[in-house]
């Protein structure tokens, strides 16, 4: 995302807000078009101050540092590296908001998507940051919309790589309709989520991600639309939540039906599904994963949730970093660092 709002980003003359009258993902729903129908966020600053998080990060970059130098060897040094890059402070992107459409009029696989990004950059952090990556990318061109500057990617197809930056510091990045609906909608144009989208989206917590979706039978992988579409079509919408428990880290869905034997239903075929997958598992990990996940329901909600102990997930935090550096050890730099 710092990467992507470097490379082609523009601002607003004006100061405008949310009509909620707030900014980042709780003001969200005030910007989100009414053409999706899946929206998922993720706080920055919540996962950036997860101690246990962080603990296990430093400690894979540490050892990853040990042999080079270019790593840098906690989080704290690679926040930092990337401020000295790009310009501005990561610590200042707070929320990130992923919209788009699972599919298309014609039922197929839709290229609707786009991100929001709320930040406490100020105007001239990002006016600096934009001049001075353009004067270095001669692909990066202008083009106006709704009286807004638009920043455009040449050597993307024309659909994509579309950037706005909005008067508050809220970024707009995505494909072309993406953008600019949410540009009609700050200037008073456009129409925002309502509907079942909206309440599972006004329904949805987290300290670090919330989720939702009105979902249809279509949107399932090839080869489930048929055996599942019965059921599906009994739920609603669907929220969930990334969250935090003391020494635990969660994983909720609560799927909305309209009735209580509805939401019966829908247990039932998913207790069937999960004992399925529990009998043809051929990894400990997936079996561990399946057993520790409960499938309740509390009226007409079915909730899915999977709770472990932080120290759980450690070790995979830490496989996952040194991962990510060893991808990159070819050619690893500050500048390499702030792209990724």
């Amino acid at each position: 995302m710092l990467g992507s709002l470097s490379g082609c980003s523009s601002l607003l003359e004006s100061d405008s807000e949310t009509a909620d009258g707030e900014s980042g993902a709780d003001g969200a729903s005030a910007d989100i078009p009414a053409r999706s129908n899946i929206v998922m966020s993720m706080s920055f600053d919540a996962v950036l101050e997860d101690q246990a998080v962080r603990s296990a990060v430093n400690s894979a970059l540490s050892e990853q540092a040990s042999g080079d130098s270019m790593v840098p060897t906690s989080v704290s040094e690679a926040l930092g590296m990337v401020e000295e890059e790009a310009g501005v402070d990561p610590r200042n992107l707070n929320d990130i908001v992923l919209f788009g459409e699972s599919e298309n009029e014609d039922g197929e696989d839709s290229d609707y998507v786009g991100w929001l990004a709320y930040t406490d950059w100020s105007q001239a952090e990002l006016t600096g940051l934009i001049e001075e990556s353009r004067s270095d990318n001669d692909t990066v061109t202008t083009e106006e919309y709704g009286g807004t500057t638009v920043y455009v990617n040449d050597g993307m197809d024309d659909t994509t790589e579309r950037v706005a930056v909005l008067g508050d510091g809220t970024v707009v990045l995505g494909r072309a309709g993406a953008t600019e609906d949410v540009i009609d909608i700050r200037n008073g144009d456009g129409e925002a989520i309502s509907g079942d989208i909206r309440s599972a989206w006004d329904a949805a917590s987290g300290d670090y991600a919330r989720i939702a979706m009105d979902i249809t039978p279509e949107d399932l992988p090839d080869g489930q639309a048929e055996v599942a579409a019965p059921t599906v079509r009994n739920i609603e919408y669907v929220y969930g939540s990334v969250y935090a428990d003391g020494d635990k880290r969660g994983v909720q869905f609560n799927l909305e039906t309209g009735s209580e034997q509805d939401a019966q239903d829908v247990k039932t075929f998913i207790d069937g599904q999960m004992a399925l997958q529990k009998d043809t598992a051929d990894d400990p990990q997936t079996q561990e994963m399946l057993e520790n996940t409960a499938v309740t329901t509390s009226g007409t909600t079915v909730v899915i949730a999977n709770q472990v102990d932080v120290d759980v997930i450690k070790p995979v935090i830490e496989q996952l970093v040194t991962l990510f550096v060893a991808e990159r050890s070819g050619g690893y730099g500050t500048s390499g660092y702030s792209t990724a």
